[in-house]
């Protein structure tokens, strides 16, 4: 009976000690949030649809649904401004922004830019603040307040396409979206709504969790996972990483088989594959057999969790390089 009653002691002190944790975080975020509303918004560089002519970082300001959203273009050191280029957009995860995926010692995408002299486009999801900070996109399932209030995301990141078409001269087959986690899922979502304009896609950590997902055409693939993902699991569903209070703003992740069968289906791939890397700390798969000379590739870590291969950030594995993977990628398939 003694014993019955100390765990039971012991359970409610637990209990308390964690009530008391989530009050104390629920106050904290309170306090920044009151905070970030008394900041000003990012300083627009330039006005949209206006010819760029020399290299830098630019941020423009749109006004979809009543609502000033915001991009980043960065145009590398020896960006040729004679020709049509290639460009990638590069969708940040939930709870990121544009200024945070661009930061090189995150995700070294300026570095890959300054390699390939090529532009990247950096979106900035959906957010409450008037800094665009702790933002997230509506990929249909997921995630936060883009999902909640149903942002429509798909059509911001269409007219921004619109506008950098006016002050880039583009290479139109050539445009390609690239995401981190909520960032992939907005990939897949314009896999499936605009695939005119997205011919091809790298998702990393980050799933299909669109809504009705029917593409009018095939998109090429290229899924970048962790077996380890401790926010999207690899068999799916969400991570011991999200809070009882965060996981409200998710949603019980698809995994990463399901997202590739789903896609497999959709370019009427033949279900062969052909493993191109089978390392003890990561595989790739490649499904070549598809409809319109659409490719899949399928990449897994062993290890890495929740983060971008190669960029040295947050555990992640250097047992491949999402970065060198995305772009033989985009480069080799026509």
């Amino acid at each position: 009976m003694k014993i019955v009653t100390l765990v039971f002691i012991l359970l409610s002190l637990n209990l308390k000690a964690e009530t008391f944790r989530e009050k104390l975080r629920a106050k904290i975020a309170e306090k920044l949030a009151a905070r970030e509303m008394k900041k000003d918004p990012p300083i627009v560089t330039d006005a949209v649809g206006i010819k760029i002519n020399k290299p830098g970082s630019f941020i423009f300001k749109l006004k979809i649904d009543s609502i000033d959203r915001f991009y980043k273009v960065y145009i590398p050191t020896k960006f040729n401004f004679s020709k049509k280029t290639p460009v990638i957009f590069a969708f940040h995860g939930g709870g990121g922004d544009m200024n945070q995926m661009s930061e090189d010692k995150n995700y070294n995408l300026i570095s890959k830019a300054e390699e390939l002299e090529i532009p990247i486009i950096f979106p900035n999801g959906y957010s409450v603040f008037p800094t665009g900070r702790i933002a997230t996109w509506n990929a249909g399932q997921c995630c936060g307040d883009a999902r909640d209030k149903k942002i429509d995301d798909i059509k911001f990141i269409k007219e921004v396409f619109f506008e950098v078409k006016k002050q880039i001269d583009l290479e139109e087959n050539s445009i390609f979206a690239i995401g981190m986690s909520n960032g992939a899922m907005i990939s897949y979502r314009l896999a499936c709504e605009a695939p005119e304009i997205f011919k091809k896609i790298m998702a990393v950590a980050g799933t299909d969790n669109t809504i009705n997902c029917i593409p009018k055409m095939p998109v090429s693939i290229l899924h970048i996972h962790a077996k380890d993902d401790d926010h999207v699991l690899f068999l799916g569903g969400h991570g011991k990483a999200f809070s009882d209070k965060r996981i409200e703003k998710v949603t019980e992740f698809t995994s990463v088989a399901s997202t590739i069968e789903r896609w497999s289906k959709y370019n009427k791939c033949s279900g062969k594959k052909t493993r191109v890397l089978d390392t003890k700390d990561a595989y790739c798969d490649f499904y070549d057999d598809c409809n319109d000379s659409t490719k899949i590739k399928l990449c897994v870590t062993s290890t890495g969790g929740h983060s971008w291969p190669g960029s040295g950030k947050n555990k992640s594995s250097n047992a491949i390089s999402a970065n060198t993977l995305m772009w033989q990628f985009f480069s080799e398939i026509k």
